[in-house]
């Protein structure tokens, strides 16, 4: 069984006869106490290069030792793993010698051991291979260090010799990160100026994303700490944009002791108004990458500016959404009628449908009913009595009944949501002489859009791979409209067998992010995969203006 332990942890020194040098080995030794034999047992459980590898690995979990809520447990050489999951192993026999140990995973173990600091044999076991490290050591606050952290320092130290003076001042987050050494001389130098400047203020928990974050605003790292705290969704820029606007405020509280500084609930909703704000930029099509947008002058003008803006395109589509509305319906309204006193009929407006939900507790708005009404997909047949609805079908075109319910409040209170029997028998009096007409309903007007990912000219585009593609040509793969319909969507999506689009604009997005669209034409087999269209051969009809990108895109949002 696994068994909870004591953990030392030890540097040594190994000697690699190859390379003909010693080397540094941090080595954690589980012990475990055998109450009913009587028996102290110990294991080496884990074992770090200074490099951060063993056997080739990255640094790892052997088999015999595993990471769970409770902590490491070990299994010691001998036992039976206990078939508790994958990860555990089974019910294979615990390793006997180190060399059979397996590589568990990529979890490391850290300085999860606080009482095991660095001992005095440990540096000099250091020394002996680094005899210059005695500086940085004595640098070094002897009571934050651990031999993980060591590990780690000596990995960086070796390359980088600078880290030095980082870890005198405590910033090992920063000394750490290999993103520093990997930035230009520059901006190396603007973060080591900025450090001088303001370590004072850092601890070990300050990170090189702060840093660049202030230095990239100009700003300081009290004002970062403060952003950190009420850590909300929106950026650091953001956050200053609000702060120097006055709309972040904060109030002083006092407690029995002492007096704390708290974010006011005006300053909450400035905040939550601003993510409003924003939301409805990105709905009625504002470019937030301009500036004016992103950053009004006057937020509570802004906000309801493009308030009323959203609302006058949700008016327009909503229009738009209502006449197709009628026109898809309208061949089969003459099967409205009134059967034993219940209405029962095709509903042809929005406004109809929202009563409909608002009564009975439907969800036929949210949950898209509506949209499947549009394409054609079903029929939604209401019925109401006296005026007020108290039930809803769904028919199918191939003439199937699928839900009917009444009120769906009865949900919640665990009772059926069936309409009455009466309201049932009056709706299948009416239902045997309905007849779905589809035929004859108006085909949708469809497009298809790419997305490229350079524009050349208004007539020329780069797609990926840097394939070149001209308005008014036509494209094509070496495969057949068969081989594709065969293949189908999964199996032929790859850009050697076919052409990518979409009927929406928004869902291009979804896959990756184009600088410009092209309206095209479908001229070959077209398959479906993950919400794109698929085809061995294409037409590019169009360029579309970025203004007409944005008047897509808040049509496609709103008629969602």
């Amino acid at each position: 069984m696994a068994h909870q332990c004591y953990y030392e942890d030890r540097i040594e020194i190994e000697y690699d006869w190859e390379t003909e040098r010693q080397f540094l080995v941090r080595t954690v030794r589980a012990d475990w106490y055998d109450k009913k034999n009587s028996q102290l047992k110990q294991l080496d459980v884990y074992k770090e290069y200074e490099t951060g590898t063993y056997y080739g690995n990255d640094r790892f979990f052997a088999r015999n030792i595993v990471s769970t809520m409770m902590g490491y447990l070990v299994f010691y050489p001998g036992e039976r793993i206990i078939q508790t999951g994958y990860w555990y192993g089974g019910n294979q026999i615990a390793a006997n010698e180190p060399e059979d140990w397996q590589t568990y995973g990529t979890e490391r173990i850290g300085g999860c051991y606080p009482e095991n600091k660095t001992s005095d044999r440990d540096i000099e076991n250091v020394l002996k291979v680094y005899p210059n490290f005695k500086y940085i050591i004595n640098k070094i606050n002897r009571a934050e260090l651990n031999n993980p952290l060591l590990m780690d320092i000596i990995n960086v130290y070796k390359e980088h010799p600078e880290v030095e003076g980082l870890c005198q001042l405590g910033l090992y987050r920063i000394a750490l990160n290999k993103q520093l050494y990997k930035l230009s001389l520059v901006k190396r130098k603007q973060v080591i100026k900025f450090i001088m400047e303001n370590h004072q203020a850092m601890d070990k928990h300050t990170t090189l994303r702060s840093i660049q974050a202030c230095i990239k605003y100009k700003s300081d790292l009290a004002t970062y700490q403060a952003y950190q705290k009420i850590w909300w969704k929106r950026t650091f820029e953001e956050y200053l944009y609000l702060t120097k606007k006055g709309y972040i405020q904060y109030e002083t509280h006092k407690t029995d002791t002492t007096y704390y500084e708290r974010e006011s609930s005006e300053s909450v909703n400035n905040r939550r108004l601003y993510d409003d704000y924003l939301d409805m930029c990105k709905k009625v099509g504002h470019d937030l990458k301009d500036k004016y947008w992103h950053f009004p002058s006057d937020l509570h003008k802004s906000h309801a500016k493009v308030m009323e803006e959203l609302k006058n395109v949700r008016e327009t589509a909503s229009k738009l959404k209502g006449e197709y509305l009628k026109a898809v319906v309208k061949p089969m309204l003459k099967y409205n009628a009134n059967i034993n006193g219940y209405d029962i009929f095709i509903p042809e407006d929005i406004e109809t449908i929202q009563k409909q939900c608002d009564v009975l507790y439907q969800c036929l708005i949210r949950n898209g009913y509506v949209e499947k009404v549009l394409m054609q997909d079903e029929i939604l047949a209401f019925i109401w009595k006296d005026g007020k609805p108290v039930a809803t079908a769904e028919i199918f075109y191939n003439g199937k009944l699928g839900q009917f319910y009444g009120d769906e409040r009865g949900h919640a209170r665990g009772e059926s949501c069936l309409p009455s029997e009466e309201c049932q028998a009056a709706f299948n009096e009416w239902f045997k002489k309905f007849k779905p007409i589809k035929e004859k309903a108006p085909k949708r007007n469809i497009h298809y859009y790419k997305g490229f990912y350079h524009k050349l000219s208004d007539t020329q585009f780069k797609g990926w791979g840097d394939f070149k593609f001209e308005v008014g040509k036509t494209y094509e793969t070496k495969f057949s409209n068969d081989e594709i319909n065969v293949l189908g969507g999964e199996k032929c999506n790859a850009t050697d067998k076919v052409f990518h689009f979409c009927e929406s604009i928004t869902e291009i997005s979804k896959h990756y992010n184009p600088t410009c669209y092209c309206e095209v034409e479908p001229l070959g087999a077209v398959v479906e995969h993950n919400g794109a269209l698929l085809s061995n051969r294409i037409k590019i009809i169009r360029f579309i203006p970025e203004e007409e990108v944005k008047r897509i895109k808040q049509q496609e949002e709103l008629l969602k």
